[in-house]
């Protein structure tokens, strides 16, 4: 209950956009012998804001979607993806393993990073067209984006391998890919697959939330 209230909090820092609060709330003024069922609450409003901001669907119309219409560049939102995505996400990957992630803790990460950078110090990897896709992006501290700059995933995980391993969940999976391969094959093939696993997740978690309401 924490941990997603956690994930709310850290996803909406201005006092004009933590309606969540207001939200639980009201149903806990509804349904004070509920209270056991807090969490389920959080989790559905958090999926919602998923539903609505990044697969700009409602509630309603994720029930219906099937992951085979998935296209990769529907979600290509870059510095724009909501940061309440990458969080929730990160619940998720943190409550399927608690025990692998039991270091894990929610902060005030608020840059969104290109882990195949923007823009490649010249002279060391391609330009990638496709670097704003969901699977190639991370959320994570100002002071950390100002680190990795416009280093390669391989030179990030060599520089600053102990930063990758405290970070966000999907930073620390995209690290543990990178290990095993390289910039190249993050950009020509492991990236999608990275891609094509997290979505799901969240697609999976927002229709099962919808199951529970």
């Amino acid at each position: 209950c924490l941990m997603i209230q956690s994930a709310l909090r850290v996803s909406y820092t201005s006092p004009k956009v933590m309606h969540w609060i207001t939200e639980l709330l009201v149903w806990l003024f509804d349904n004070e012998s509920e209270r056991p069922r807090l969490a389920d609450e959080a989790e559905c409003i958090a999926a919602e804001a998923v539903a609505n901001g990044f697969f700009e669907k409602s509630l309603e119309e994720m029930g219906e979607y099937d992951l085979q219409e998935y296209n990769s560049e529907d979600y290509a939102f870059g510095v724009r993806t909501p940061h309440i995505v990458f969080n929730y996400l990160d619940y998720l990957l943190w409550k399927e393993n608690k025990e692998k992630y039991n270091d894990f803790v929610f902060e005030f990460r608020n840059s969104v990073e290109h882990w195949y950078p923007q823009h490649p110090s010249e002279g060391t990897i391609e330009p990638w067209d496709g670097r704003d896709v969901f699977g190639n992006l991370c959320i994570i501290s100002r002071s950390v984006n100002s680190k990795f700059s416009n280093l390669s995933p391989e030179s990030k995980m060599k520089s600053y391998k102990k930063m990758v391993q405290k970070g966000s969940l999907k930073l620390r999976i995209m690290g543990d890919i990178i290990e095993r391969g390289t910039s190249e094959t993050w950009r020509l093939s492991e990236c999608a697959k990275h891609e094509e696993e997290m979505i799901s997740l969240l697609c999976e978690a927002v229709q099962e939330a919808i199951e529970e309401e």
